[in-house]
């Protein structure tokens, strides 16, 4: 799998060239599809360890920019580091150079103190103007999941007032 940057496609709404050019890529050959009387709905290409959150345009706490009306964002990206019975592990690139072989102080190194953290440390959250990595490890310490999500209106807010 060559690199892709998930990062990017946050915030694109399915329709978008580029996104839709990396989803078919990737396996994906059917628009997704939004449950009725729900906000999200997620994606799951197990084959891959990957996937994807899509929420409809008005339910967003913030717009980045306009987007028709039913939109479906690209919200969230997970990448799995374990095989399971429900996914095979994700074998592509890591958003911001991260690694599965990362344990907890070298996560720390690279992206720095989280703003974010669970009681037990193993769900951590690090928050960028434009988006957000979040990892969640094993009680050792080691990467078992890495999302990148698009800004809360609070975050995108604080870099704006930064």
């Amino acid at each position: 799998m060559g690199h892709i940057d998930y990062i990017s496609l946050l915030g694109q709404y399915y329709g978008e060239t580029a996104l839709v050019s990396v989803l078919e890529s990737l396996g994906m050959r059917k628009p997704p599809r939004m449950p009725r009387g729900e906000s999200d709905t997620i994606v799951v290409l197990p084959g891959l360890g990957l996937e994807f959150t899509f929420t409809d345009e008005r339910a967003l706490d913030w717009q980045a920019k306009a987007y028709p009306d039913g939109a479906l964002v690209l919200t969230n990206v997970f990448f799995h580091a374990k095989e399971t019975d429900q996914h095979r592990a994700y074998a592509g690139d890591l958003p911001a150079d991260l690694s599965f072989s990362f344990n907890t102080a070298a996560l720390i190194s690279r992206l720095g103190t989280p703003d974010a953290c669970d009681e037990d440390g193993t769900l951590m959250r690090f928050d960028r103007p434009q988006y957000s990595i979040s990892v969640e490890t094993d009680e050792s310490g080691h990467i078992m999941i890495v999302g990148v999500q698009m800004a809360s209106k609070e975050t995108s807010q604080s870099a704006v007032t930064s």
